[in-house]
């Protein structure tokens, strides 16, 4: 009785297949921009390999319902857009898709870099010979910068050595257990996580000795602050200038296809600009030749990026795809390679063979794929 009722739901799956028995989606990974700086766009698209239509798309961050954060879904894909990130935009975030069949669901990290500012500046210093100095130094920023003290116009760098007279710690305090005269001069402090400018401060330390000294060393020390305002305010003129009369070209995030895709399998990528000024014009190249819409290709405009759409590849669909973004003040591109892999099939199939003992014999098997398969003999006895 068992095997009849398995027998009879094989035949209706096989009878009524569209209706009751589907294919659950796949998820293909995707990945966020690498190394996304605060204030640049963030974004990635979330599509499926395969999978039985309608679908439903949602996402999550870090395990919860994602809010405030701009989603689209087309054609089978969802689009997450963050306008302009900032550090509390790093976490996982989940893209769930379900249909009449199942879910699956794919995570990709966001980090979201932030060059070093400073959390304590340090500031020029004046202290009596013979007496002891701390001076802090701190900076922020993701990843946590390192700091380091340098001393003079060769830079030379101060030790972290315990037992030396001027020392810097680990958080950045520049400590000197007593101070003589030979260490009256600059000291930088410096701030560097590999992203943006390294940060970095010059102080004076002002070694008080007599009062004529100390009056001598403020005329100089006033000086060059008149000095530093003028250049200063002279150097924000130019960037006023500068913004007025020109504009930033576009700077294209990366992107890649989803990985070991196989024949019949949908294929995207999402071209998107890190930073730039609207508006911007997209094109897309394959192996070097212009890229247009077609039955197989699909291509799509949305919120300043530009969705590449292959609803079922081939292996004539691999290849390397190049997006080029312009503007009025120059242009950028990115390329990413789309491989499509497919399983081996006969091209010379191997046959029964007769022959004389002792004859000789050749039998041909060759077959093709992607990659290359490799062909084997084994014999059984």
């Amino acid at each position: 009785m068992a095997a009849f009722v398995i027998l009879f739901i094989i035949a209706l799956c096989y009878r009524f297949q569209s209706i009751l028995c589907g294919d659950a989606p796949v998820v293909a990974p995707f990945i966020f921009p690498p190394a996304l700086k605060e204030g640049e766009r963030g974004s990635a698209i979330c599509t499926i390999k395969s999978g039985d239509r309608p679908f439903e798309f949602h996402w999550e961050k870090d395990g919860k319902k994602l809010t405030n954060v701009e989603t689209q879904s087309i054609r089978d894909s969802s689009f997450l857009i963050i306008e302009s990130v900032s550090a509390e935009s790093s976490g996982n975030y989940t893209c769930i898709v379900s249909n009449a069949f199942g879910k699956d669901r794919f995570t990709a990290s966001l980090l979201v870099t932030a060059p070093p500012v400073w959390k304590k500046e340090p500031m020029d210093q004046i202290v009596q010979e013979g007496e002891s100095l701390s001076v802090e130094c701190e900076a922020i920023g993701v990843p946590s910068p390192t700091m380091k003290w340098t001393v003079g116009d060769k830079h030379e760098p101060i030790p972290s050595d315990p037992s030396s007279m001027i020392r810097s710690s680990t958080s950045g305090t520049l400590i000197i257990n007593k101070v003589d005269i030979s260490m009256e001069g600059i000291h930088s402090c410096e701030a560097d996580n590999g992203f943006g400018h390294t940060l970095k401060k010059d102080i004076v330390i002002t070694v008080r000795e007599n009062s004529d000294c100390f009056v001598k060393l403020q005329c100089k020390r006033t000086l060059c602050n008149m000095i530093y305002t003028f250049v200063s305010v002279f150097y924000v003129w130019i960037l006023l200038f500068k913004s007025v009369r020109a504009g930033d070209a576009p700077v294209v995030a990366p992107f890649s296809f989803p990985p070991a895709l196989q024949e019949r399998e949908r294929g995207s990528a999402i071209c998107t600009i890190r930073s730039g000024d609207r508006p911007v014009e997209f094109q897309w190249k394959k192996d070097g030749m212009l890229l247009a819409q077609s039955s197989s290709v699909d291509i799509q405009y949305i919120k300043d990026s530009s969705i590449l759409v292959i609803e079922s590849v081939t292996s004539k669909s691999s290849g390397n795809y190049t997006c080029i973004v312009k503007n009025s003040f120059g242009q950028d591109q990115f390329t990413a390679s789309l491989t499509v892999t497919a399983p081996p099939e006969w091209v010379i199939e191997p046959t029964d063979k007769i022959a004389q003992e002792e004859d000789s014999l050749i039998v041909d098997c060759k077959a093709s794929g992607v990659p290359n398969p490799t062909v084997k003999w084994t014999s059984v006895k």
